[in-house]
């Protein structure tokens, strides 16, 4: 039996799946979110949130590894959309998917940038957004995403550069850093 490569995986840090491995793929610029950023992220959405995980529904626009579609799952999040466009990454997390019977995520193979005009983003209470580094992505998905989801919706972003809330009319929930990488929980701007 051939030994694991533990840097080719991360690990499911809480909830029913936990310490299930997730097999990440060797694909340029794609970074598995770091536990600890994980753990924080899910104690803020457990505060916000009450626990109350069951009746949540998630995108996750750029999934890579699906280390927060899979925690989700994890914690009983109701449904997860875990949206990514190289196949590597796809096969990965619906091998995982099945192995762990977590049938409250859909996986789609898409180009996020393209897929989110497909959906009405309005019953998502979680948009993840957690492109490549040094990407336009945020700048090009953010105006729609934040003009288009219910006012409750959070967003949550990643991004190496601070994340400049003001400039999509956003209001920051929490924010924080760790290592190079800057994140947080937002919701749109309420303009009376």
């Amino acid at each position: 039996m051939k030994k694991l490569n533990i840097k080719n995986f991360v690990k499911i840090i809480s909830g029913k799946y936990k310490h299930t491995k997730l097999k990440v793929a060797n694909i340029p610029d794609l970074r598995p979110t770091p536990n600890k950023i994980r753990e924080t992220l899910f104690n803020w959405l457990k505060n916000i949130w009450n626990a109350d995980f069951d009746k949540k529904h998630i995108i996750d626009l750029f999934a890579g590894s699906g280390a927060i579609g899979f925690e989700a799952a994890s914690l009983g999040v109701k449904h997860i959309y875990m949206i990514e466009n190289h196949i590597q990454a796809i096969l990965n997390m619906q091998t995982t998917k099945n192995k762990i019977n977590a049938n409250t995520i859909n996986i789609y193979h898409a180009d996020s940038t393209k897929f989110i005009y497909t959906i009405d983003i309005k019953i998502f209470d979680l948009i993840i957004l957690d492109p490549p580094f040094n990407s336009n992505y945020l700048q090009q998905l953010l105006p729609y995403i934040s003009s288009n989801i219910s006012k409750e919706s959070l967003i949550y972003i990643e991004s190496n550069n601070k994340i400049e809330s003001d400039i999509f009319l956003l209001d920051p929930i929490k924010q924080s850093k760790f290592g190079n990488v800057n994140f947080g929980l937002f919701r749109t701007r309420q303009i009376n």
